[in-house]
């Protein structure tokens, strides 16, 4: 039986026992690793069983922003052959700030290999901290449900679909505390859309309607417009000198600064890309 497995990553193998050692450099893509492991295989019937425990080592991934040294990936899953699918019973993947619990199915395995996947995810909140430019500041929540389906070709942007949600996420951050919130995010025809965000900063209301937008060179921005706004916040002197000044000038050099401050929006472009050319802006009006 030869294994469908080299339709899915760049593996040129068969099974010939119930015992499959994995030992293979790969190079596929944005991705270069040394995979090793090894895979159990039991037939059923028409159905192939495979469990089993792979790890990636020595990997490479320049365009991608995380570079992990290493992967460790555990999975159990059923070959249908007559049904040209594979389930994916359960899917474990260890190394990055995250850890990745999934389970789905890849369907079509002789021509556009499509895929549905659901994961819950486990962030290491301490790493991701620690990942952060200001040392002061940090992040917080519990765990991440991601969805997708897409075709795992070359067509894989063009189709893909996801929607990520997280449990009540908080920030500190600059002197401010944005209180625990869900988020949402979506990617649909090329696109991501994040769900308006609605919470807590620094006892005041704050309000959100965040849109992603690509320009030259790929660059992509957050930009805010004049339906956000934050509410009757209260300010000391990092919030007045890191963040205000940006609205209100006078403030950069202010201290002992106490009281609450409302902030409208008129417009904000925040980027996102680590080589973008494009600076920070807020233009807006603080009360």
């Amino acid at each position: 039986w030869k294994s469908q497995v080299g339709s899915l990553i760049p593996l040129d193998v068969s099974i010939q026992s119930e015992r499959w050692p994995v030992e293979e450099r790969i190079e596929q893509g944005p991705v270069r690793c040394y995979l090793t492991g090894t895979l159990n295989a039991h037939r059923d019937s028409q159905v192939w069983n495979l469990k089993g425990t792979l790890t990636a080592k020595e990997l490479e991934t320049p365009d991608l922003p995380l570079n992990p040294e290493r992967l460790d990936l555990t999975l159990e899953a059923d070959y249908r052959a007559g049904e040209d699918l594979v389930d994916l019973k359960h899917v474990v993947l260890k190394g990055l700030p995250v850890e990745v619990d999934g389970s789905g199915r890849i369907s079509e395995l002789s021509s556009r290999r499509w895929a549905e996947i659901s994961t819950q995810m486990s962030p290491d909140w301490e790493a991701i901290n620690a990942r952060l430019p200001d040392k002061n500041s940090k992040v917080w929540g519990n765990r991440v449900a991601l969805q997708f389906q897409a075709a795992l070709n070359e067509e894989f942007w063009n189709t893909l679909r996801a929607d990520l949600t997280t449990d009540p996420v908080g920030a500190d951050w600059l002197g401010m505390r944005v209180e625990p919130t869900p988020l949402s995010a979506h990617w649909m025809n090329q696109g991501l859309t994040i769900d308006p965000i609605v919470t807590t900063l620094n006892k005041g209301k704050l309000v959100l309607r965040p849109r992603i937008e690509t320009v030259a060179d790929q660059q992509t921005l957050v930009r805010l417009g004049s339906d956000s706004h934050l509410a009757g916040a209260e300010v000391n002197d990092e919030v007045a000198s890191q963040v205000l000044a940006y609205v209100a000038p006078v403030l950069r050099d202010a201290t002992r600064v106490v009281g609450r401050v409302s902030i409208d929006l008129e417009d904000a472009v925040i980027p996102v890309s680590s080589a973008t050319s494009q600076k920070l802006s807020v233009q807006g009006k603080a009360i």
